[in-house]
């Protein structure tokens, strides 16, 4: 993910989602959970910054239903990019022309999950959370990897590692109350 500004729509979450998946060690575990658990990413970075905003995080039942809401998109957008991008690679010397190809393909692909987090932008709740932030980031995540099915002990391990990596990397105080916006 890189930062850019190229449409009109402000941009925070887009601009804290490339800031995270920068840090050490955020990219790896969002790739890792994407192919062990088909994470959408998007959708768990858009939960970090909301927990990192301080706001509320929807619960299992909004959640399912923003995932539902997001599926059409992804099925027939970001899915179908990525999975055309990784079909070009074998065929890629660096100079071809579908070395060329495949890098228009992912920037496609990286538009089209810029549409999605423009959505979840919108779409998230406005209200200001109570608590920890740190600690609202790892039960909104916690809950995603429930509704994708990860059983109740991998779930405890992949929230540790978030806070491992990502939340220690968004400037987040994992004790004590309260917490900085990260990014």
């Amino acid at each position: 993910m890189q930062a850019s500004s190229e449409s009109g729509f402000p941009a925070p979450l887009w601009d804290y989602a490339c800031a995270l998946y920068a840090r050490p060690g955020v990219q790896a575990l969002c790739l890792d959970w994407q192919l062990r658990h088909a994470a959408d990413i998007p959708l768990v970075l858009a939960l970090c910054w909301q927990a990192a905003r301080a706001r509320t995080l929807p619960d299992a039942g909004g959640l399912d239903r923003l995932c539902r809401a997001l599926a059409p998109w992804r099925a027939s957008t970001v899915l179908r990019l990525r999975t055309l991008r990784k079909r070009l690679k074998p065929l890629s010397p660096p100079a071809s022309r579908s070395a060329r190809l495949r890098a228009a393909v992912a920037r496609a692909e990286l538009c089209a999950e810029r549409v999605q987090l423009e959505y979840l932008a919108l779409a998230l709740p406005a209200r200001r959370g109570t608590g920890d932030p740190a600690s609202a980031m790892r039960r909104g995540v916690e809950t995603y990897l429930e509704l994708l099915g990860v059983s109740a002990r991998e779930r405890a391990r992949e929230t540790d590692r978030l806070a491992d990596v990502m939340i220690r990397n968004s400037g987040f105080r994992i004790q004590g109350g309260g917490g900085s916006p990260g990014p």
